[in-house]
């Protein structure tokens, strides 16, 4: 890949966008939207300096806490594949990840922990579902897991089943430190409970995140500048769409456009529902006291749907797995086109980056686009299908060690293993210039998270996908309203009568 060594003053400026993004210190509205605006730009503003912030808790010599074990409870793939792997805590027999930068940063971190306070961070990895294995624990009786990462959408079943602590309980957690993600809060505390954490301590959150990856080296030859918008706010689905059917070219002169050809956009119908909240919409929302609503028959969602129907069945712009006129048979070739330098723009979570290392083009990251220039900002879901969550087991007697930890596993994960992160699984895979540190500052400045996404109340998803595949947008979505209400209500009713 053609790579250019990274300046020293491109280093410092990257970190220093990373102590801030992974923060979001941006005020929000009651639905978590950003409320500042940087100018004109339409983008999240963010500062690059940033007040420290450190744990609120005793000196570690008043804790007593000397031989204590941390056991840790996260997810791996049974096989690494360069995905999702949860890598904020490793596994000591994974020869695989040696000098790896976050494997590294991680142990350092934890060395750090285990040294300051005297005490042993074991953890322990599982390649089945990590919310089954654990809820088997607790109905047993036989919970030995101080922290567990399920899979957020796994989570609601564990609250449903009283098996998680409320983290407004705890003494020492203060979920109001910058170092955990406000968004988690904002968008998925039902009832005014809190028992999901992220932020600092994980780097998921960001690798879960969505972008939109470019290849730049392209966009160039086909004169095309679509930061220039980005910058302007003005960068939109038509945009997109518009500078997309530039680089559309029949490459074989076969007449008919098909994998050998060259496309604007690639992407699967199904996947693309995170337009959606890229438009700043959501499949529900909660109001100030917690309680859910479906919001996902809109003007605004069904305007959405009907661009991207329109846009993903023109081969003229996109080349898709599914829908009326498929192009690729997999991801597999999909990505592979991608990395061949035969697709322009791949909507796309951050992990999927790793997949294009091998391109010869440079490559960077957009924002996701806006529904419209009047949209005042940039927003980015996270997928929390993929992306762990870290909770406290209800049955536990540790709280005052449990609790700090946290804080310091999550301090001490802003200072050591995010820039690790940033440096070397996001900045070293692309263009390296002060253009991809701007855009990544958009994007993990206006992350979200989408309840109804979480739940997926009467099938959201399937309908969306449906929407975008084969059209009749409005009746798609009235079709699955009731249901969502239904399914929504009893969700919540549990959900309450859990937490009481």
């Amino acid at each position: 890949m053609k790579k250019q060594f990274i300046s020293i003053m491109a280093c410092i400026m990257i970190l220093a966008l990373l102590l801030v993004s992974c923060g979001d210190t941006t005020p929000k509205t009651a639905g978590g939207e950003n409320t500042a605006t940087a100018g004109s730009t339409g983008t999240a503003a963010v500062t690059t300096e940033e007040k420290e912030e450190t744990p609120d808790i005793p000196d570690p010599s008043e804790l007593g806490f000397d031989g204590q074990e941390l056991n840790v409870l996260v997810w791996k793939m049974a096989a690494r594949n360069n995905t999702t792997d949860n890598d904020d805590f490793y596994d000591e027999q994974d020869e695989a990840m040696e000098g790896e930068a976050v494997y590294e940063a991680v142990k350092q971190r934890n060395s750090i922990i285990e040294e300051k306070y005297g005490i042993t961070i074991n953890t322990e990895v599982t390649s089945e579902t990590l919310a089954t294995k654990y809820l088997n624990a607790y109905k047993s009786g036989d919970v030995k897991w101080d922290i567990i990462a399920p899979m957020m959408n796994d989570i609601p079943n564990l609250i449903i089943n009283e098996s998680l602590m409320e983290l407004g309980s705890l003494d020492y957690l203060d979920i109001n430190k910058t170092y955990w993600d406000q968004g988690v809060f904002e968008g998925l505390s039902i009832g005014g409970k809190n028992y999901i954490l992220s932020g600092e301590i994980s780097t998921m959150d960001e690798e879960l995140n969505i972008c939109v990856a470019y290849n730049q080296t392209l966009g160039e030859e086909c004169e095309i500048d679509p930061v220039s918008y980005v910058k302007d706010g003005k960068w939109t689905i038509d945009v997109m769409g518009e500078l997309a059917k530039k680089v559309t070219k029949d490459l074989d002169g076969g007449g008919v456009m098909d994998k050998n050809d060259r496309y604007g956009i690639g992407h699967n119908h199904t996947s693309a529902i995170s337009f959606i909240q890229s438009a700043g919409e959501r499949y529900a929302t909660l109001d100030k006291d917690g309680v859910p609503s479906i919001t996902i028959n809109t003007t605004r969602v069904i305007e959405v749907l009907e661009k991207l129907n329109a846009l993903y069945n023109d081969t003229s712009v996109a080349g898709t797995i599914q829908g009326t006129t498929p192009i690729y048979a997999s991801w597999g070739e999909l990505n592979q086109a991608m990395v061949d330098g035969k697709i322009c723009f791949r909507p796309a979570n951050i992990y999927n980056l790793r997949q294009y290392l091998l391109m010869e083009d440079e490559f960077t990251v957009l924002p996701m686009p806006k529904l419209d220039e009047d949209q005042e900002d940039y927003n980015h879901l996270v997928l929390t299908n993929a992306c762990a969550g870290y909770c406290i087991p209800a049955s536990t007697d540790r709280t005052e060690f449990i609790s700090i930890m946290l804080e310091e596993l999550a301090y001490y994960g802003r200072k050591i293993v995010k820039p690790a992160y940033y440096d070397s699984y996001v900045s070293a895979r692309l263009t390296q210039n002060q253009t991809t540190a701007d855009m990544f500052d958009v994007i993990f400045a206006t992350k979200l998270y989408d309840i109804g996404y979480v739940f997926n109340w009467g099938n959201i998803n399937g309908a969306v996908g449906n929407s975008i595949m084969g059209g009749n947008t409005a009746s798609n979505l009235a079709s699955i309203i009731s249901a969502a209400e239904t399914a929504m209500g009893e969700t919540y009713e549990s959900i309450i009568n859990a937490i009481g």
